[in-house]
């Protein structure tokens, strides 16, 4: 007798928890073909640990900006504290780096998020992994809407729609510039000035060597654009 593949089409929506740094989700189906959906976030735990670590943080007090997966946390030296996460950033837990046009004026975060569920070619996000990649070896994935292109100037660009019916390209740097402006502004508005120079980190465990020195050329390249200085922190072994 042969077996068919069956799809399980959920009827209401399922509540992610708001926090974690990552989410596991199984479902499993009994005889009686009864879904279970269990839900379960797992932390990050060096991101808790971080500071501790980087010796460049304890002496230089930079604001920190922290990369992982598809999201980013923000962190504010406090004299007596030490580093403290930025509550309006999510905490530990960070805030997600989607970016969408569908309005005049951008969304960014978990309302650009949300954005895909309605118009998800107005919805750029990926940017770290996109800059990662060599420039001639893009490996689009399929769950990205937006397109991937290139001119005589900029050997990546991603296509998207945008407010008022036309189509719209930027690099990545480009777009992680806009990104980084939104984290600028909530570090300004905590330490009362516009920072100079901060400080970037991206979890090492999801990057090869090659592909952090590309991410790092890429967010430099960001922050050039910002003019604004960063310098890059590694995890000590």
């Amino acid at each position: 007798m042969g077996i068919e593949d069956s799809l399980l089409v959920l009827t209401s929506p399922i509540e992610l928890p708001e926090e974690g740094h990552k989410i596991d989700i199984s479902v499993t189906i009994d005889e009686n073909n009864l879904e279970e959906i269990v839900i379960s976030h797992r932390d990050i735990i060096v991101i808790d640990e971080c500071f501790s670590k980087f010796s460049v943080l304890q002496e230089l007090k930079l604001p920190f900006i922290g990369f992982f997966d598809n999201s980013s946390v923000i962190a504010i030296h406090k004299d007596s504290n030490g580093y403290e996460f930025l509550k309006e950033w999510n905490g530990k837990y960070g805030n997600d780096l989607y970016i969408s046009f569908d309005q005049k004026k951008p969304k960014f975060g978990k309302v650009a998020m949300n954005t895909i569920k309605t118009k998800p070619t107005f919805v750029v996000f990926d940017l770290l992994k996109i800059m990662s990649m060599p420039s001639n070896n893009i490996q689009v994935c399929k769950h990205w809407s937006f397109t991937i292109t290139k001119d005589a100037e900029n050997p990546v660009l991603l296509k998207f729609d945008h407010f008022g019916g036309i189509k719209k390209s930027a690099s990545p740097a480009f777009l992680m510039a806009m990104f980084l402006r939104q984290h600028l502004k909530m570090i300004e508005k905590e330490i009362g000035k516009k920072p100079t120079k901060i400080a970037l980190w991206i979890f090492p465990d999801e990057f090869d060597e090659q592909k952090m020195v590309r991410i790092k050329e890429g967010l430099k390249e960001a922050c050039e654009m910002l003019k604004i200085e960063c310098v890059f922190v590694d995890r000590k072994e």
